[in-house]
């Protein structure tokens, strides 16, 4: 990565370690574009499920979707995302392929075979693996597409604001 690494030590006053990493700066955003709400659901934000058994990457989810204006409602593994969304109230659903208990193709295939609006949900794999083998396993199981990690803001919304478009909206 172009840094530097290096440390400093001194018997009996310590050690200091230190890292350098270069960054390029990031492309500036218009404050508005970053931070407004949703358009989508006649402008109020929509409720998002997070299914994603990763502690750290539910906390990603929701920090990028609560300042888009998204209420985030979390489930853990693939059986409690069915339940959230069989419960209703639900507009969108972000899902994780790899969980415990049920995987999220299993928890797709599952919300289709719902009926009535629950198995109309939008849901979103959210994956490390977007090849097209991992694209076309996803469709088949019914969900929308893909959101590829690490996360990035920008396609997150897109991917969502594209898919609650093609469902008619929540």
């Amino acid at each position: 990565m172009g840094g530097r690494v290096g440390a400093a030590s001194e018997p009996g006053r310590g050690s200091l370690f230190w890292f350098e990493v270069p960054f390029l700066p990031a492309e500036p955003v218009a404050p508005a574009a970053a931070e407004a709400p949703a358009d989508a659901g006649g402008g109020r934000g929509l409720r998002v499920l997070v299914a994603e058994d990763g502690e750290l990457n539910r906390e990603i989810a929701r920090a990028m979707l609560e300042r888009r204006g998204h209420a985030v409602l979390e489930a853990r593994d693939g059986r409690e995302a069915v339940e959230a969304v069989r419960a209703g109230g639900v507009d969108v659903v972000l899902m994780d392929l790899h969980m415990p208990v049920m995987d999220g193709l299993s928890a797709t295939r599952l919300i289709r075979s719902l009926g009535g609006p629950a198995a109309s949900v939008p849901v979103l794999a959210l994956t490390a693996s977007t090849s097209a083998h991992d694209r076309a396993r996803c469709l088949a199981a019914g969900m929308g597409g893909l959101v590829a990690k690490p996360l990035s803001p920008a396609r997150l919304h897109a991917a969502i604001d594209a898919a609650v478009a093609g469902a008619g909206g929540p």
